[in-house]
């Protein structure tokens, strides 16, 4: 904020001697920029009085705009400065998370949020056993099978399951069932023609040689 003449100000003095007029209008100018006052007489000194406290005014709304200025001035630095720190942070941040590591790609979240590798055993549903089950010919209880290994947390003996699916099929041979299409054989006798190993198929009661292709009736081997 400047010192300017006012309207009042210069037709106050605009009647008077240029002397007069620089006299009154230099000593307020010095007043407002100095703080200094200049010893007048007469006329001049009748002026400059009736303008002073004016001018005295201004001078200190000058000095309170320049604070002000001042304040408005570091607070925008200081804003200035947080800005360009939480950018800092938040570059320093986005730098500091890890990278996917070689063999994370792999990897897929549980629904616990947990990471597991891709292919890692997953206990199955009651659906994908029978699913499995018709597709492959095992006339497994899947009910049963699912209900046992869910009891002691998918286990075999002490060590935790990693294929089901070979499990389920140890679980069929072990109770005697047969996939749909498999030969009916057992290896039980010695073919009396050739002496190769024969199967003896369970539907019909006959012992099978797989070298000569002969049948023998069960009375007919030692």
């Amino acid at each position: 904020m400047g010192f300017y003449i006012q309207d009042d100000m210069w037709e106050a003095v605009s009647e008077l001697p240029r002397k007069t007029q620089d006299e009154v209008i230099g000593s307020l100018a010095r007043l407002f920029f100095e703080g200094e006052q200049t010893p007048l007489k007469g006329v001049s000194r009748s002026l400059f009085v009736a303008f002073r406290d004016r001018v005295i005014l201004s001078t200190k709304r000058s000095e309170c705009g320049k604070q002000n200025g001042k304040q408005k001035a570091k607070q925008a630095a200081k804003q200035s400065a947080g800005a360009t720190e939480s950018k800092g942070d938040a570059e320093s941040g986005a730098k500091s998370e890890p990278s996917i590591k070689e063999g994370e790609g792999d990897k897929e979240p549980s629904p616990k949020g947990e990471v597991k590798k891709a292919g890692a055993f997953a206990p199955p549903s009651l659906a994908e056993v029978k699913e499995w089950a018709a597709a492959e010919g095992w006339p497994i209880d899947a009910e049963r099978f699912v209900a046992f290994y869910a009891s002691n947390g998918w286990k075999v003996g002490k060590n935790p399951m990693r294929d089901w699916r070979a499990a389920a099929e140890g679980w069929c041979r072990r109770d005697g069932l047969k996939r749909r299409g498999e030969a009916k054989r057992k290896v039980c006798a010695t073919c009396p023609k050739c002496g190769a190993r024969m199967f003896k198929n369970t539907q019909s009661g006959r012992w099978d040689c797989p070298k000569c292709f002969e049948s023998f009736d069960k009375g007919a081997v030692a």
